[in-house]
């Protein structure tokens, strides 16, 4: 299977979406798959990129809201066999709609906790009304939502949103250091964290 990821950045500048992200794909489940990354640029790639294990990325430079006619266009022309989106509320949210009408493929987008309602809320009555008139249609789009746990999948029911939603968690890194019974030590390394 082809899948198309899009994700706002694939380094720490995206904060815990960078793990959540890379540990999700790099994952060797998803190994027997083809999978492309859009993202952009910014002063933490060199650091960064390793952790993706050599994963096939377009990496654009961006402007303002990640505005980029080129990353579109690599969206727009992609003939993956899914879209995950990761996050929402910036330009490439806008392209979601976009790449399933022309696709016609499935668009799965895990929120990562943007429609949380404390969220919404406090934004204001002026940018839920922006999002109403430029975001939703991008929403609307989804074929399935990713919710990380049961309050996201409340979160996006809250929203307003009926496609499905999958309630996957994110997974953890196991240390790989072995205990002398063959087991993780897991209690010695939860208290050197």
């Amino acid at each position: 299977m082809k899948i198309q990821l899009l994700t706002y950045s694939v380094t720490r500048k995206a904060g815990g979406v960078f793990d959540a992200v890379r540990d999700l794909f790099t994952n060797r489940f998803f190994a027997e798959h083809n999978i492309n990354v859009i993202s952009f640029e910014d002063e933490m790639l060199e650091q960064d990129i390793p952790a993706w294990k050599g994963m096939p990325m377009q990496l654009f430079k961006a402007g303002p809201m990640l505005f980029s006619l080129r990353a579109k266009e690599a969206l727009l022309t992609s003939k993956a066999d899914i879209l995950h989106m990761e996050a929402l509320w910036r330009w490439p949210h806008l392209w979601m709609a976009d790449w399933k009408e022309k696709q016609k493929r499935p668009l799965v987008c895990s929120p990562h906790g943007m429609l949380d309602p404390w969220i919404i809320s406090n934004q204001g009555k002026l940018k839920r009304l922006v999002s109403n008139i430029f975001f939703q249609k991008g929403l609307e789009a989804v074929t399935c939502y990713h919710a990380l746990c049961k309050k996201e999948m409340e979160d996006i029911r809250a929203y307003g949103l009926k496609q499905p939603v999958a309630i996957i968690p994110n997974g953890i890194n196991m240390p790989e250091k072995l205990n002398e019974f063959g087991k993780l030590d897991v209690f010695h390394h939860l208290l050197y964290l």
